[in-house]
């Protein structure tokens, strides 16, 4: 997710925590999700609001990309 300069990445099935500030790091080299713990919880937020805000999903992957 993008706002401002700020990048998110989140995947809590793969516990991926990302967060950088384009602005001064454009090749997304230094993760500042532990130093920016506020705008990284902020972030997540308004993310995880906009999938909750999404229609429920009608199929399922497996492990190995196929469908359920």
């Amino acid at each position: 997710m993008r706002k401002g300069d700020w990048k998110l990445i989140y995947n809590s099935q793969y516990n991926i925590k990302q967060l950088y500030n384009l602005a001064i790091d454009s090749g997304e080299r230094t993760n500042l999700s532990s130093k920016e713990v506020g705008r990284f919880n902020e972030l997540r937020a308004e993310l995880d609001g906009w999938r909750k805000s999404l229609p429920p999903v009608l199929w399922e992957w497996t492990a190995d990309r196929k469908m359920k």
